[in-house]
């Protein structure tokens, strides 16, 4: 956190294992007031990247992560991995609001981008079950708490294009439409 006037440092924190780990989206969950999260979203190698209580497994040399803590950043961290068994990017992220104030027990992470994976978890309902071509763009929801009980929904976009399909951004509006934006 950079002070208002960016004139110094408020708080800070390391969050990572021992690999190369990229945050690629952040998000803030509310007002300021100390219920705040922060969800970041990214990109791991790290084998031991911090879970919090979720007992998720590392797939592959690359793996994307998901991690919500207070805002400020000491309490209330949970994290997750999310992929497949190929090497996955993680682009943006959203969060969809069932009411005008957050809340973690009802609410939702969208997350959106490039996978090489053909076993990504929650794809087994989606409007595209399976990879069509050798990367695909995907959109993701995940249960805000990132727990193991968390459920997950996912879906492959993309056809048999030889260079792929990749998913940059991803917004949610008031009634529930998702947008993904990409190539």
């Amino acid at each position: 956190e950079i002070s208002q006037s960016l004139d110094g440092t408020v708080n800070s924190t390391y969050i990572g294992g021992d690999g190369d780990d990229q945050v690629q989206a952040l998000v803030n969950t509310g007002t300021g007031t100390s219920d705040t999260l922060l969800y970041l979203a990214g990109t791991t190698a790290s084998t031991n990247f911090p879970l919090g209580s979720a007992t998720a497994a590392f797939a592959v040399q690359n793996d994307n992560f998901i991690a919500h803590i207070n805002k400020d950043l000491v309490a209330d961290y949970q994290a997750t991995y999310l992929g497949g068994n190929g090497v996955d990017i993680l682009w943006d992220m959203a969060l969809h609001k069932e009411a005008s104030a957050f809340d973690i027990n009802t609410d939702s992470v969208y997350v959106t981008g490039s996978t090489r994976s053909t076993g990504f978890q929650g794809s087994a309902q989606g409007e595209q079950e399976f990879i069509a071509g050798p990367e695909d763009a995907f959109i993701m929801r995940i249960d805000a708490t990132l727990t193991d009980a968390a459920t997950y929904q996912m879906t492959y976009l993309g056809g048999n294009e030889s260079n792929g399909e990749f998913g940059y951004a991803v917004a949610v509006d008031a009634i529930n439409g998702v947008y993904v934006g990409g190539v």
